[in-house]
């Protein structure tokens, strides 16, 4: 699973959304009291309904971002003492997230953190493998 990453944009998109959905149909009825055509009516319910489904798609990725973090935080809680293999071969320290350890390192030099184990595996398998853990424990009940 890739990671979706909405950070400083949440904000903006919900505003948009919400300008779309309420502000301008909201302009564009009172246009419609004036001058009573049925174009801007109609305009303002498509703008109404652009605006629900941005509220509606951004909130469903709002909500697979957070059901990631939880997943990564849990995999992180368990993995605090341990110097983590990354792509490209470096290390990084599952207490502080530095990425200044080498494979020799017994602590980190950011935060002082003294490795128990080192892990081979990336995070991503050892979430997959969490997962089918709790598959295989569910099936067996």
């Amino acid at each position: 699973m890739k990671k979706i990453n909405s950070i400083n944009y949440g904000g903006k998109v919900i505003g948009v959304g919400l300008i779309i959905m309420f502000v301008i149909p909201g302009m564009l009825m009172l246009i419609n009291t004036i001058l009573k055509h049925e174009a801007i009516w109609l305009i303002s319910r498509v703008s109404f309904i652009i605006g629900a489904f941005i509220l509606i798609c951004f909130t469903m990725h709002l909500f697979i971002e957070l059901y990631q973090d939880k997943k990564i935080e849990k995999y992180y809680s368990k993995h605090r003492n341990v110097k983590i293999k990354l792509n490209d071969g470096k290390y990084e320290c599952g207490a502080c997230g530095s990425r200044n350890i080498s494979s020799n390192d017994t602590f980190c030099n950011t935060c002082g953190c003294r490795y128990e184990l080192t892990e081979d595996k990336k995070p991503q398998e050892i979430l997959n493998d969490s997962e089918k853990e709790s598959h295989a424990t569910v099936n067996e009940k």
